[in-house]
């Protein structure tokens, strides 16, 4: 799962870490995710170059890599981990691909 390609005002993503205390109730409730694992794989592209797009984030990635079909837009890769938080800068496009089940929290700046 993840999010296709888009941009919006300045955001920030949380990771949440379960602490080793966790009921395995709570590890229900944070979609399986044993001991607060999980972890999200951002890819960042500028904004003179943002857009939005239907595309899966794997086919857009797979598409990029590719010399043929990319559309030779320079981008970043981060890798988020529990307990780490990413900074999406305003009108970045990202996408993401959650690499396993995980609980984020999320909040975007409207002025």
């Amino acid at each position: 799962s993840g999010a296709p390609l888009h941009f919006h005002g300045a955001a920030l993503n949380s990771l949440v870490r379960c602490a080793a205390a966790c009921t395995d109730n709570w590890r229900v409730v944070a979609h399986g995710t044993p001991r607060g694992g999980g972890a999200k794989l951002w890819f960042f592209v500028p904004p003179e170059h943002a857009r939005f797009t239907n595309e899966h984030p794997l086919a857009w990635l797979a598409r990029q890599v590719s010399r043929e079909a990319g559309d030779g837009v320079a981008f970043q890769v981060a890798l988020q981990r529990p307990g780490d938080t990413v900074y999406i800068p305003e009108h970045w496009s990202h996408a993401v691909i959650n690499l396993a089940n995980s609980v984020a929290v999320a909040m975007e700046e409207h002025l």
